[in-house]
């Protein structure tokens, strides 16, 4: 059996008070209550949802969406996807989640261009500066292959 503490405003006759009921719930409870939580848990258990680490960097490079092709700077970059920012100007779209884009950077060492199809997982606005998580998709073996050359080298750098 669980105590369950719960305050709220009383709904029942001309009562309008707030109220703090105590009782003894021996049942799962079906219907919704709004609650309060008076208290915390005594563990809190963390645990790690990314499954593949991301690496802080500085590449420069740009995307194309919607008919647009703007520059961007890559910020971390995962074998998964990355994360990069751009300045909000009018003429550039802005992204949404679920849009397809393709992104393409000049990783260093690395003389040519590469890139990858993905898609965009999050987009965030702060000022001018928008700021997008993306999700590589379709990637080829020259792009992963690349990629992971350049994330093993930095990877035994930093540490």
């Amino acid at each position: 059996m669980n105590r369950v503490v719960v305050m709220g405003g009383c709904n029942v006759g001309k009562c309008s008070d707030l109220q703090v009921k105590t009782f003894v719930c021996d049942q799962t409870m079906i219907i919704p209550i709004r609650t309060l939580a008076l208290e915390y848990p005594k563990i809190v258990q963390q645990r790690e949802l990314r499954t593949v680490k991301r690496n802080n960097v500085v590449i420069p490079g740009r995307v194309e969406a919607k008919r647009t092709e703007f520059p961007i700077v890559i910020f971390d970059i995962s074998k998964k996807g990355c994360s990069f920012s751009y300045h909000d100007t009018e003429n550039i779209t802005t992204l949404k989640e679920g849009d397809i884009l393709r992104v393409y950077c000049r990783l260093p060492g690395v003389s040519d261009e590469i890139g990858a199809m993905a898609i965009v997982r999050n987009v965030k606005r702060e000022q001018k500066q928008i700021s997008v998580r993306i999700q590589f998709q379709d990637i080829t073996k020259t792009f992963l292959t690349r990629l992971m050359h350049f994330l093993f080298a930095i990877e035994g750098f930093i540490r």
